[in-house]
């Protein structure tokens, strides 16, 4: 198989790595996204370095792509596959969701943690992950092998289902004109939950971090924090259970993100489940699909190389 260079630009990281021998990684270079120039040095950087016989470069960018031009959605970067056409002959751009579906089938199975009791079965399978922002993904499979497509739905409108949901909502609301499942689902928007839970309580917020928040939550040290992060991963699973029947995800909704794995337990005690379910009539349908939370911080670049394989070839 011909070596490739492969990356996932994110909010918060960026990572680059070096794909041989199928999935194997080597080399990998984590980042913060703030200290990077530009994409397109950050690769050729890496390159000089590990990649000068690289065949082919794959580069997952956290937004929309589209004429091989990709941008951040939150941030400044972006890249374009025209520029990085001098060190390899093939070069693809592809949304970092899209690379993460792409990662499902190739990820070991240690870095896959089952969170409800039935298994997953074939069939489309849905991403969601909450980082910087709230990515969304989708797998399908074709007689042709696997397909991903991005989607942008982090950024529907939130929806609350709950007094206290509605209260949260009302109190974000007067903050912003908009209101979507990123402003509350992402490591910002965990602190804008819990400013909010705050205001609801009638105290003033103490931790101004998602890392805080979720850590005081851990320690039961504040029942503030603790409440918010509760609620963060009941809205999680209406968000995931929307996704699964807008998508018909029979095959399983995936949670994946840098913030899954500090979520385990949370998400395990929380009313996850139950409201990824609870869709009406519809609820028999959700009970047999699967929810399984992804721990590899590699998936983006297993599934790049994934991806860069399936429209190159080998």
């Amino acid at each position: 198989m011909k070596p490739l260079v492969v990356a996932d630009i994110g909010g918060t990281h960026a990572r680059v790595a070096r794909i041989e021998r199928g999935s194997e990684i080597a080399h990998v270079e984590v980042v913060r996204t703030r200290d990077v120039d530009t994409t397109e040095s950050l690769i050729e950087s890496f390159i000089a370095r590990h990649g000068k016989d690289a065949l082919g470069i794959c580069v997952a960018i956290a937004g929309p792509v589209a004429d091989g031009v990709g941008r951040l959605t939150n941030g400044t970067l972006e890249i374009d596959a025209a520029r990085l056409a001098q060190h390899a002959r093939e070069v693809l751009i592809l949304n970092d969701f899209a690379a993460a579906a792409m990662g499902i089938p190739r990820v070991q199975s240690q870095a896959l943690v089952a969170l409800s009791e039935v298994e997953p079965r074939p069939g489309t399978k849905a991403l969601i992950g909450p980082g910087t922002g709230l990515g969304m993904g989708m797998l399908f499979a074709t007689p042709d092998g696997y397909r991903a497509m991005p989607s942008e739905g982090g950024h529907g409108d939130l929806a609350s289902t709950s007094p206290l949901e509605h209260e949260i909502y009302q109190l974000l609301g007067a903050e912003t004109q908009f209101v979507s499942w990123e402003t509350v689902l992402s490591g910002p928007g965990l602190v804008n939950l819990y400013r909010a839970v705050c205001a609801v309580w009638g105290c003033a917020p103490s931790v101004d971090t998602p890392e805080a928040v979720t850590a005081a939550a851990r320690e039961a040290a504040d029942p503030v924090c603790h409440q918010t992060v509760e609620l963060f991963c009941n809205l999680l699973g209406g968000a995931a259970g929307n996704l699964a029947i807008t998508v018909c995800a029979e095959g399983g909704v995936y949670l994946c993100g840098g913030m899954i794995p500090h979520l385990l337990d949370a998400l395990a005690a929380s009313q996850f489940r139950r409201r990824f379910e609870a869709r009406g009539p519809m609820t028999d349908y959700l009970r047999p699909i699967a929810t399984v939370a992804v721990v590899s911080p590699y998936l983006g670049l297993i599934g790049a190389a994934g991806a860069h394989r399936a429209q190159f070839g080998e």
